[in-house]
């Protein structure tokens, strides 16, 4: 049996020079650090698993589409997570265009989130399906929204 002495924290035997060990103090320290080993891996609140891992550092996510031109459009996208915040914009185009001679505004760039959204944009409440609208009339005076112009493609960036 070990003398008196014990660790700090486990409470197992801290054998000295004239200590005669014992299988019952060797089978007591191993079922204390099996059982506190154990705890510990089971503990979620320190361990987090792969799945949750990937979810965390997934931050951010990007899809394109092309324009169909329709004036209402139900985009189902592909994120893995419902977004708080997001952008849309035409790849390859300005983000708004003023035409003078019809002294108007077409834009191409917006913003969406479950509370505030830009005309035109709704996010729905999963946070993946987005609503784009492109208007053939001004949505307010002279300003047009141009999310689903036929052939221009589309970038969603969404954010977690």
């Amino acid at each position: 049996m070990s003398s008196t002495n014990k660790t700090e924290n486990l409470m197992l035997n801290n054998w000295t020079g004239s200590d005669k060990p014992q299988r019952i103090d060797f089978n007591y320290d191993n079922e204390v650090i099996d059982r506190e080993i154990t705890r510990h891996n089971q503990d979620t609140d320190v361990h987090v698993n792969e799945g949750e891992r990937e979810r965390w550092n997934t931050y951010m996510y990007s899809e394109t589409f092309y324009g169909n031109g329709n004036e209402k459009r139900v985009i189902k996208t592909k994120c893995p997570f419902s977004a708080r915040f997001g952008l849309i914009f035409a790849d390859e185009s300005p983000l708004s265009i003023v035409r003078f001679d019809g002294k108007n505004q077409h834009s191409y760039f917006g913003v969406f989130s479950p509370l505030v959204n830009s005309l035109g944009l709704y996010l729905e409440e999963d946070g993946v399906t987005l609503n784009v609208t492109h208007s053939s009339l001004p949505v307010i005076v002279n300003e047009y929204v141009n999310y689903n112009e036929i052939g221009l493609q589309y970038r969603i960036v969404m954010f977690r």
